[in-house]
């Protein structure tokens, strides 16, 4: 591989990570907010709203092609991930 192409693979992995740590933030603005609505529904029908929810803010970013096109199951595994994390430092309380 020539210099050339790793500065093409280089930028492009940098891409990448900028547009997942971007939507690391999206993430969990949509499961806060799906979170805190106040009628209660099952994790996959919350996990569902909350793709929808991130599929619209993320809709005006120029997200990389490989985030894009994996986008549902990209979300859907940091949606567990920010879920994991929060529940276990008790951001949600539950009744």
């Amino acid at each position: 591989m020539g210099k050339k192409e790793s500065g093409i693979m280089l930028a492009t992995l940098r891409r990448i990570l900028d547009a997942l740590g971007k939507l690391v933030e999206v993430v969990t603005v949509a499961v806060t907010l799906v979170e805190l609505k106040e009628e209660e529904a099952p994790g996959p029908e919350k996990k569902a709203e909350a793709i929808a929810q991130i599929k619209e803010l993320v809709a005006p970013l120029d997200l990389p092609p490989f985030v894009a096109n994996n986008l549902d199951m990209i979300a859907g595994f940091l949606i567990d991930v920010v879920v994991g994390v929060l529940n276990r430092e008790g951001f949600f309380k539950r009744s």
